[in-house]
């Protein structure tokens, strides 16, 4: 690529791996506990139809206010089932 082209995105994901290292995907799924609060699993639901969420698409998706989400969130890093790979950007551990 030239130097002053500019490239379409056409995928958010593949825009956070070509400016950011983000962790290799595993070959394994984790298991997910099934101890989780309803706004967690919501949240856990999201991952399915995109591998790496901001905040803004969770609290659309989820029709919840980010102060809401954000601590659902925080507990959900807390049981290592999600990770913030960079600021309002997670995926699952």
């Amino acid at each position: 690529m030239e130097l002053g082209t500019v490239k379409p995105i056409f995928h958010f994901e593949s825009l956070l791996t070509h400016h950011f290292s983000l962790k290799n995907k595993k070959s394994h799924k984790k298991i997910v506990p099934l101890d989780l609060t309803p706004q967690e699993s919501l949240i856990i639901s999201c991952f399915h139809k995109a591998t790496v969420c901001s905040l803004e698409y969770l609290t659309s998706i989820t029709n919840t206010p980010p102060s809401s989400i954000l601590g659902s969130i925080s507990l959900l890093e807390i049981k290592n089932i999600i990770t913030q790979t960079s600021p309002g950007i997670y995926s699952l551990s």
